[in-house]
């Protein structure tokens, strides 16, 4: 199998060091992984996992909607900096959140940068949308060429005009949980599927397999051929 995981947070694993947690994706059958960022303080960590594991691990540096009060405008310059630093860096995790009691003008300012960021670098943004599908959907037009919704978890039409944008979808296990899932796994054309487990808090990583599964059942295709499929989608968006 060619699995990828578009979506994992390896720095924030505490049960096994990031070495094991690799070497057993392997053994799973992951070929290819994006480990994500989520504050300032985690861009060092991931970029040592990158830099240690470079056919592997691709990475991802941006300010969550959660930190941006952590944030500052030195990291802004050193968000640029990271980016410089790694040419095949994918800009996130970033976006804005309705559910967590934040600062909604600095969401605002710090995602606008890094979409802004994303364009000038030519490079392709994860975002975060949280109870936020109305103002990422005016947002939609600004997109650079390539931009994931990570962990989808809208409406059936907010996610119509983000696939009419061109967006990707990245769909976890925790998507099982919403009524209208399958809904969700019916409209996502298979050339725009990413998976993901957002671990280790959404799901973990062993589960992409039976989620890949089930994902091929309610798409009615092969699962190696969705195998084949998801890995050619993430080398696509990857690229930028």
């Amino acid at each position: 199998m060619q699995f990828t995981d578009s979506h994992i947070h390896l720095q924030d694993y505490k049960e096994k060091n990031v070495q094991e947690i690799i070497n057993d994706m392997k053994r799973l059958g992951f070929s290819k992984i994006i480990c994500a960022s989520s504050k300032p303080c985690d861009w060092n960590e991931v970029a040592k996992i990158a830099t240690n594991n470079s056919e592997f691990v691709i990475p991802a540096f941006g300010i969550h909607p959660w930190y941006v009060t952590e944030a500052d405008t030195f990291q802004k310059k050193e968000l640029n900096n990271y980016l410089v630093q790694f040419s095949n860096a994918i800009i996130g995790e970033c976006g804005l959140d309705n559910l967590k009691d934040s600062n909604k003008e600095l969401q605002e300012q710090f995602f606008n940068y890094q979409i802004e960021l994303a364009k000038d670098f030519n490079r392709p943004i994860c975002i975060h949308a949280l109870k936020a599908d109305n103002q990422i959907e005016k947002l939609l037009n600004k997109m650079p060429k390539k931009f994931m919704m990570h962990a989808f978890s809208g409406s059936l039409d907010f996610l119509k005009k983000v696939i009419k944008y061109g967006g990707y979808v990245s769909l976890s296990v925790s998507i099982k949980k919403k009524k209208k899932h399958i809904d969700i796994l019916k409209i996502v054309p298979i050339n725009k599927l990413l998976i993901e487990s957002d671990g280790p808090y959404m799901s973990n990583y062993s589960e992409i397999d039976e989620f890949t599964s089930y994902v091929a059942k309610i798409k009615n295709t092969d699962k190696i051929e969705l195998v084949k499929q998801v890995y050619q989608n993430f080398e696509e968006f990857c690229r930028g």
